[in-house]
């Protein structure tokens, strides 16, 4: 309002996310700081070695979505894509979007992401203001290098379970559904 501007609409439809998560971090202080905050295109711009720039609504996006994420988690298939989508009313790119996160969760745990900015300022109510992405001189894997991104991100055992990637504040984040039942902070990975 003061800048006499409307937000997007994306912006407005997560507006109930966001509050879910400040009464959640209200009843659960010992979570503040334990989530880490993420936007799928940057983390994928970080996966790739630069932004791409392909619209993620499109079949080139898509597929060079998919393509990209394959080298990271190797095996999924447009047809788990597309079923995923269907089985949560989703598009196609909310679970692409899902499945970066969850692999940038998986680099996190290992210590292969890095905040923005690198000293973080906090909110009024004592959270960090900072994003994590993958790491910038993270090396894209090749074919032989596969398993060894494979076994990190299977440690954080998201990907198989997208219905436990949940959308909070206009990016996303990897946890269990902390509304239903909340985790340990040890087993907290992003």
């Amino acid at each position: 309002r003061t800048l006499g501007k409307i937000p997007a609409k994306q912006s407005m439809a997560i507006i109930p996310k966001m509050r879910e998560l400040d009464e959640f971090f209200d009843t659960h202080p010992e979570y503040k700081n334990k989530l880490h905050e993420s936007h799928p295109e940057l983390s994928f711009a970080r996966l790739n070695g630069e932004v791409l720039m392909s619209k993620k609504k499109e079949a080139e996006g898509l597929k060079q979505r998919l393509d990209l994420l394959d080298l990271y988690f190797p095996g999924i298939t447009w047809s788990e894509i597309h079923g995923k989508a269907k089985e949560y009313k989703c598009n196609p790119d909310d679970i692409l979007d899902a499945i970066c996160l969850a692999i940038t969760a998986g680099l996190k745990a290992n210590g292969l992401c890095e905040t923005i900015p690198e000293e973080p300022e906090t909110d009024e109510k004592g959270l960090l203001m900072q994003l994590t992405l993958p790491k910038k001189d993270l090396q894209k894997p090749v074919k032989k290098d596969k398993e060894k991104y494979l076994d990190i991100i299977n440690r954080t055992e998201t990907i198989k379970q997208i219905g436990k990637i949940t959308e909070i504040i206009g990016t996303k984040f990897v946890l269990n559904n902390v509304k239903m039942k909340p985790v340990k902070p040890k087993q907290m990975h992003t």
